[in-house]
């Protein structure tokens, strides 16, 4: 057996296609080795990203419409170790911060 992933093949797999789908990803023809390169305006847009915001932790993200592995209800979600999770089953997994520490994966109303 391999090394462990960080992530589920199972959930990584749609992100690959829609990248494949999208024409985001080719092929170098120079490269031999079989490696895959995002396009030009990707990059570009990758970098525009992380320049405005840095870089956004996985758990700090919220995915709309996917069913929580929890509880089983659809709608906003949190990806964590490979599992979309609801706030409420997101908050039971995850422990709540110490007094007076700000959560970094809170949002403010």
């Amino acid at each position: 057996m391999g090394p462990e992933r960080p992530y589920r093949v199972r959930n990584f797999d749609p992100l690959l296609r829609d990248l494949l789908a999208w024409g985001l990803v080719v092929r170098p023809e120079e490269d031999g080795d079989g490696s895959w390169q995002l396009v030009e305006v990707v990059q570009s847009r990758l970098s525009e990203l992380t320049r405005n915001h840095g870089q956004v932790g996985s758990d700090q993200l919220v995915y709309l419409d996917h069913r929580c592995a929890g509880c089983g209800t659809r709608g906003l979600t949190r990806l964590v170790e490979g599992t979309y999770l609801c706030t409420a089953c997101f908050e039971r997994r995850v422990p709540a911060s110490p007094a007076g520490e700000e959560d970094r994966t809170s949002t403010s109303a």
